[in-house]
């Protein structure tokens, strides 16, 4: 008996549907099992990390457009961002954004979408039960949703502490907390905290680890800890906290020698997929309680079972597991021979100023290659167009190996997405740095940041070069000379 589908898709997150929608595109039979299907509507007890980004992104802009009203160009604004207000517009946005992955749309583009619970099977064959139907194909994909796992902490669970998700659970917006207590380091958290902070929130951030984003160069945890604080987060780094309670109303924290009173507790960190009877183990598939074990391929233990999204950091950044479904579909759809290499991709955190990180730190490349390299870092305030928008905070920084290519990047500041973005396109097509300087854009272009880079990096290298200098500095005397 043949299979009946090319690939078979399990999960309900955007990125499920859009690589479903890609593989019908591509002439392959494909199903869809999503439990959370609706005709038109999000399934707002797992609502998708969008949400919580178009929170960040409106806050973000009001508080962008009352900084401007401070100079005295446009009329003053006196007053932050209505939370409700605010609350209500990220909903809304969030469903015309699923709306364009909407059942409809998946119906019409060709994909069998099964809106049921299910879990694999292996005899007789391997196979995926769907309800009442079994769905035999060539090869699968999981694409889990991912969750807040609650820490064990004595007495947390028991205080009912917000999450990423739970925010946005009822229907209306739930009261804005006077005084709001982050748990994290990672990127959502720090988005979070500035974001409520604006709202209008006392924030304390509290991280169990050393410093705030620990994946990033340490001069850019000290920035966006000094622009956090000076806006008036309260961070509390390196701090056990040993127990939670709940008293009079107000939640009560032990950190490290001090006790914390807020009105609400928000954990942002802690991310686990969610993957509970999908059976696994009876696939015999490797994961653990914060991944799934894959390879370059994106293979798991099974070879017919791909997955993407396999780790906190790719499943909380959409852009690295739409890359991830770009060479799933083209190993598992045809043949599995392409790698996926997720350093060569941008991961962005969505601060104010935004920081975005590309590839291996200065230190992660030194270690690799056994020598000190030297980073390029060309200062933000040295771009005219950042002075004339007075986004000045912040800095581009290269790491570069001795042959010219790419090897990181770490960009703070206004278009950190997009700079980053550009430099991982330099990164996956082998190109060196001295293509940057065919950036063109003058005064009027952030990217004008990249050509500096690449002329100072090719100055840093010349210093070092004391034969190249000696031939260049022989070559014009040599031309001066003949010249009549």
């Amino acid at each position: 008996m043949s299979v009946e589908y090319d690939l078979v898709i399990v999960g309900g997150t955007r990125v499920a549907r859009e690589a479903a929608i890609a593989t019908a595109v591509r002439k392959a039979r494909v199903a869809l099992v999503d439990p959370t299907l609706q005709p038109n509507s999000l399934d707002w007890s797992a609502p998708p990390p969008l949400v919580t980004q178009a929170l960040v992104e409106i806050v973000n802009k009001a508080h962008q457009a009352r900084r401007l009203s401070q100079t005295g160009l446009i009329r003053p604004i006196t007053q932050g961002v209505s939370w409700p207000a605010a609350w209500d517009w990220a909903r809304h946005t969030a469903e015309q954004v699923w709306r364009e992955r909407s059942l409809t749309q998946l119906a019409t583009s060709g994909v069998d979408a099964i809106a049921a619970r299910g879990e694999f099977v292996r005899r007789p064959r391997l196979a995926f039960v769907a309800g009442d139907r079994l769905l035999r194909s060539r090869t699968f994909l999981l694409a889990p949703a991912w969750a807040t796992q609650i820490p064990s902490i004595d007495g947390l669970a028991t205080v009912s502490p917000w999450t990423p998700a739970t925010l946005w659970a009822a229907p209306t917006a739930p009261p804005l907390p006077q005084t709001l207590v982050v748990l994290g380091e990672g990127a959502i958290a720090l988005e979070l905290a500035q974001t409520f902070n604006r709202l209008g929130s006392q924030v304390t951030l509290v991280t169990t680890g050393e410093r705030l984003l620990p994946q990033a160069d340490l001069d850019v945890s000290h920035l966006l800890q000094a622009q956090l604080e000076a806006e008036g987060v309260t961070i509390l780094s390196h701090t056990p906290i040993t127990q939670v309670r709940s008293l009079e109303g107000k939640k009560w924290m032990q950190v490290g020698p001090r006790a914390l009173e807020a009105d609400e507790i928000l954990i942002a960190n802690w991310s686990a997929p969610q993957l509970e009877g999908l059976n696994l183990e009876g696939a015999e598939v490797q994961h653990s309680a914060t991944a799934i074990v894959v390879n370059s391929r994106l293979q798991t233990t099974n070879p017919r079972i791909y997955a993407c999204g396999s780790s906190a950091s790719r499943a909380l950044s959409e852009a690295i597991a739409q890359a991830e479904v770009h060479t799933i579909l083209r190993n598992a759809l045809f043949l599995p021979l392409f790698s996926f290499r997720e350093k060569a991709f941008a991961h962005f955190v969505a601060t104010d100023p935004p920081f975005a990180q590309v590839g291996l730190t200065a230190a992660q490349a030194s270690q690799q290659l056994g020598r000190d390299l030297q980073p390029v870092n060309i200062p933000l305030k040295q771009v005219g167009i950042a002075q004339l928008r007075n986004e000045i905070t912040g800095f581009c920084k290269l790491v570069v190996d001795p042959r010219g290519y790419l090897l990181g990047a770490q960009v703070v500041g206004s278009q950190a997405r997009e700079i980053a973005e550009l430099l991982a396109v330099v990164m996956r097509s082998r190109q060196t740095i001295t293509t940057l300087e065919q950036v063109s854009g003058g005064t009027s272009s952030f990217a004008s940041m990249l050509q500096m880079a690449a002329i100072a990096w090719q100055q840093q290298e010349l210093k070092r070069d004391r034969t190249w200098q000696d031939w260049l500095e022989g070559w014009f005397d040599f031309r001066r000379a003949r010249a009549r």
